[in-house]
């Protein structure tokens, strides 16, 4: 059973409105969204100072651990690191983020899907954070009348903004591609929205 069956277009709830076109999608990589947003580097280093310590406590005791004694500690690493990492792969696996020439939209959730729109009518500006390897979190600031959860929504929110959260496209590849397509979008989407709503001067008899 896929993780799109019921949906008319992949991460779309509905078909698009006509007029309206698919420019992008894509998904976080889920390696790198397991360092960055899920911090396993974090959680590696933490067990290695608890690996560490106990074997400075033995050595401290002029005694050396024994493989019983480190056993535990790094099965517990291994499971636990495992376990974020396949948290993860679930996470980028069931995440698809759709630019349209109108919107973008994010479909998440593991459990319980969810899809979430925002019109470029509420987007004010475009973030990028890019990493060294390509990959990127591309974040968009929203009217401050428009309010998401942020433990509801993550984590594709901008990291610590957590009193005006910003959606964010979290760990994609080829980010500043993707960051400058969304932003040339979003103008046009302005731009034909300002033109027809100027009204037509029509010739004067």
């Amino acid at each position: 059973m896929s993780d799109h069956d019921g949906e008319p277009i992949p991460g779309l709830p509905a078909a698009l409105p006509e007029g309206e076109t698919i420019l992008w999608q894509g998904a976080p990589d889920w390696r790198s969204l397991a360092r960055r947003a899920f911090h396993v580097r974090l959680l590696a280093g933490y067990f290695a100072l608890l690996i560490g310590w106990r074997i400075a406590i033995a050595v401290g005791d002029a005694t050396l651990p024994t493989i019983d004694a480190l056993a535990g500690p790094v099965i517990l690493a291994l499971v636990a690191m495992g376990l974020v990492c396949i948290l993860a792969f679930l996470t980028a696996r069931s995440t698809v983020y759709t630019i349209t020439s109108r919107r973008l939209v994010v479909r998440s959730g593991i459990a319980l899907p969810m899809t979430v729109n925002y019109p470029f009518t509420v987007l004010t500006a475009v973030a990028l954070n890019e990493f060294p390897d390509g990959h990127g979190d591309l974040s968009i600031d929203l009217l401050r009348s428009e309010r998401i959860g942020f433990l509801l929504n993550w984590p594709h929110v901008r990291p610590w903004h957590i009193n005006h959260p910003q959606p964010t496209l979290r760990s994609i590849p080829a980010s500043r591609v993707v960051g400058e397509l969304l932003a040339d979008a979003a103008s046009r989407s302005f731009e034909s929205s300002a033109a027809a709503s100027v009204p037509s001067v029509g010739a004067v008899a």
